[in-house]
């Protein structure tokens, strides 16, 4: 029954807008846009709390919990989409362009939150097959995951940065995100 009532709205709708040219509909993670303009662009993010909109979103759409990310984003950048950090890594996940390009993101797209993100999920899922355990995950998405696999332990600063990624996640989840 939904299906005939969005057909329906559609083809009402292209009957309206026939005379000014093509209906286009496409769809923009999950929100669904019919128009008969070419795609416009989506607004950019610019303040804390729509960054912060956009990674439970993008967390959610990708089956990871949302308090991590916000977590790694709060640690890594205080949720600076312009951050850059002096070992090279960009934006709000600090992503380092190997590891964006590596992922399929280009180098040059990292300032975007949105980008930015994306390398993150698919960096951070990576280490989820490859070591299963979260302690393990934060620590390889800070030091790389060759630095676990070589050492087989976590040293000092990874691990000030999974109290840290803790903390901050504890924080998140109290306040029901």
């Amino acid at each position: 029954m939904y299906k005939i009532a969005i057909l329906i709205i559609i083809l009402n709708l292209s009957c309206n807008y026939a005379s000014a040219g093509k209906l286009s509909l496409y769809d923009h993670e999950g929100a669904i846009y019919i128009s008969n303009l070419d795609k416009p662009a989506l607004p950019k993010i610019a303040d804390k709390k729509g960054i912060q909109n956009l990674i439970i979103l993008k967390a959610r759409n990708n089956r990871i919990d949302p308090n991590l990310l916000m977590a790694i984003a709060k640690v890594e950048s205080d949720f600076n989409p312009n951050a850059v950090s002096n070992a090279g890594a960009i934006g709000l996940m600090q992503v380092k362009p190997e590891t964006a390009k590596r992922f399929g993101i280009d180098k040059n797209s990292l300032y975007d939150p949105e980008l930015n993100l994306e390398a993150s999920i698919r960096y951070i899922k990576f280490l989820i097959k490859r070591f299963h355990k979260k302690s393990l995950v934060i620590a390889s998405y800070y030091g790389g995951e060759n630095s676990i696999v070589k050492n087989k332990i976590v040293g000092p600063k990874a691990i000030n940065y999974l109290k840290s990624i803790i903390k901050w996640e504890s924080y998140f989840k109290s306040r029901g995100i």
